[in-house]
């Protein structure tokens, strides 16, 4: 069990009173951020702010953490055309945890809540008032880590076909450190008598954690693995597999990844699991961002049920193919610009799109994959981080020297993938890391002539692929809308790509829901592993080889006792 250390830090300010004009509401609603308690555990910390809401003589508390402003912003700015509001962002120098800075930025949450709950048009949206807890008052215990969805991945090798591995530094950055990191451990906050608060580690809670089409009510059991019959392999990674799995209960298809938490505790990999997980809170509402269905865990196993995407990579396409024709490179090259813009829009950094990590789906879309690199809580154009990760082909300048970087990098990636769909290789692309990573920093973007593309193509390829991320299309402000105005997509209608109105280009060759063909048969032809095909009809109970030290880190996943087998 971690360690964790509070230090809690009380702030006194006036009341801010609002008058609200809904008819259905007393103009009495009022809104004080009063204090910032910073926890800190062995591999984090954050801080975890106190709101204390009072209308019509009632008064309920809300917790939440920066990263849970920074999502409500995102949803706000997407909702609301031209939002004149300031989320208080994070200091460029210094530590975000010193008590002077703490004290202003509680006073710029204040403020920013002011201004929502004084806005009749926000105060409506159904995210608000969860966020502010404004239909269940009486409901005064929050808990920090609320986040209730569970990670993603692909019906596809997480590796790569190519065996292209991404890769990430083994010492995070001093700004991966901050309170946008999602926690390694379910963390509650209980309110006594007075105003003092404490946060301790509990044991796992039986909550499933429900998205997409498998319904589950609260009062019901959580799903555990025997609820599936895992029928093939469809993929392979470093801590697990992904499987093809059929639901008893609907008959619907899934793709179920299973991972081995020994080993992703063993390799520091538990807040990039957790990190996917926040990012695929909202993935449903994107039509280009894979779905999860639900996520649950066993003493030995984290099981994630995702969308059963079966047109294969779009890798594997590629390597078919060679390259593809611009109006085909245009059309995916759309689709990825917009997902990227999406999760932009919610303060997420992608920082790993390739070939590999991008499926074809029955139709012909793409839907983009593996999350485990994101980033959270850049939400402004001038936000950065610093850790070294992603996949050696496709990392941006500032990625590989080691600077500070922004959202930008995902627009290199971009250049990275178009330039590969219409040439066929990476655009620096060589055997030997060290002298692609030189091309990457130093020589100049070649465009080879055995393959035509158009004056507005290589026009597009050299403004993402600029190595200077300053001055990179969609480093602004603007962003995605930077990229989608360029003349390479002029004759595209964007309203018409969202809504899937667009005939793509290629659709893949499928007979039925169940076919594999566009899948690597060294993963199809793997036989389930016998656990898996056993766990319907197994009752032992066995602790055999359990992973004490994975039970409390992956908060958010619902629990099944030993007495199944795992």
């Amino acid at each position: 069990m971690h360690k964790i250390t509070s230090h809690f830090m009380s702030i006194v300010r006036p009341v801010l009173t609002v008058e609200n004009t809904s008819p259905t509401r007393k103009p009495t609603l009022t809104a004080l951020v009063i204090s910032a308690q910073v926890m800190e555990t062995a591999s984090k910390k954050y801080a975890v702010y106190h709101v204390e809401m009072k209308d019509a003589g009632r008064s309920w508390d809300v917790y939440r953490r920066y990263t849970e402003f920074c999502r409500l912003h995102a949803v706000l700015k997407k909702q609301i055309a031209g939002l004149n509001l300031k989320l208080p962002g994070k200091r460029l120098f210094g530590s975000n945890f010193d008590p002077a800075f703490l004290k202003s930025r509680c006073d710029g949450l204040t403020e920013y809540i002011r201004l929502i709950i004084n806005d009749g048009r926000l105060l409506s949206i159904r995210e608000v008032r969860e966020f502010l807890s404004l239909d269940e008052r009486s409901n005064a215990k929050k808990s920090a880590n609320s986040d209730d969805s569970g990670v993603e991945t692909s019906s596809g090798n997480e590796s790569g076909g190519d065996g292209r591995q991404a890769t990430r530094s083994s010492e995070e950055d001093e700004n991966e450190s901050d309170e946008s990191r999602p926690g390694s451990a379910m963390i509650n906050i209980t309110t006594t008598t007075t105003t003092n608060h404490h946060l301790s580690i509990t044991q796992q809670r039986s909550v499933p954690i429900v998205k997409g089409n498998i319904n589950l009510g609260p009062s019901e059991r959580p799903l555990k693995p025997d609820d599936f019959e895992f029928l093939r392999v469809l993929g392979r990674g470093s801590f697990g597999k992904v499987l093809l799995a059929r639901r008893y209960a609907d008959q619907h298809l899934y793709a179920v990844k299973v991972l081995e938490k020994r080993a992703v505790v063993r390799r520091n990999e538990t807040q990039h699991i957790m990190a996917e997980r926040n990012v695929l809170r909202n993935n449903q509402l994107h039509p280009f961002l894979v779905s999860l269905h639900a996520s649950f865990q066993t003493r030995e196993k984290l099981y994630f049920v995702l969308d059963f995407v079966n047109g294969g990579e779009l890798f594997f396409h590629l390597q078919r193919e060679r390259h593809f024709s611009e109006a085909r490179a245009r059309f995916y090259s759309a689709e990825m610009a917009s997902a990227l813009g999406y999760l932009h829009s919610a303060g997420v950094v992608y920082r790993d799109l390739k070939p590999e990590n991008i499926l074809l789906d029955s139709e012909g879309h793409l839907v983009l994959t593996d999350f485990g690199l994101c980033k959270e809580g850049l939400v402004d154009s001038d936000q950065t981080t610093a850790t070294f990760c992603g996949t050696p082909e496709y990392l941006a300048p500032e990625v590989i020297r080691k600077e500070a970087y922004g959202r930008s990098v995902d627009w290199w990636c971009l250049g990275a993938v178009l330039y590969e769909m219409l040439y066929g290789l990476p655009p620096f692309y060589s055997r030997d890391t060290a002298v692609m990573y030189d091309a990457i920093l130093n020589k100049p973007l070649h465009f080879r002539d055995h393959i035509q593309v158009s004056t507005a193509g290589k026009d597009l390829l050299s403004a993402l692929l600029q190595k200077d991320g300053r001055t990179r299309l969609g480093s602004g402000p603007a962003d995605f809308d930077d990229v989608r105005n360029h003349a390479f997509y002029r004759s595209l209608n964007w309203d018409d790509l969202m809504q899937r109105k667009m005939t793509p280009p290629f659709r893949p060759e499928l007979s039925d829901a169940y076919d594999l063909r566009n899948i690597d048969p060294e993963f199809t032809r793997e036989p389930v592993p016998a656990s898996l095909l056993q766990a319907r009809s197994v009752r032992a109970a066995s602790s055999l080889g359990c992973n004490r030290d994975g039970d409390n880190v992956f908060a958010g996943f619902s629990y099944v006792p030993t007495t199944l087998i795992n």
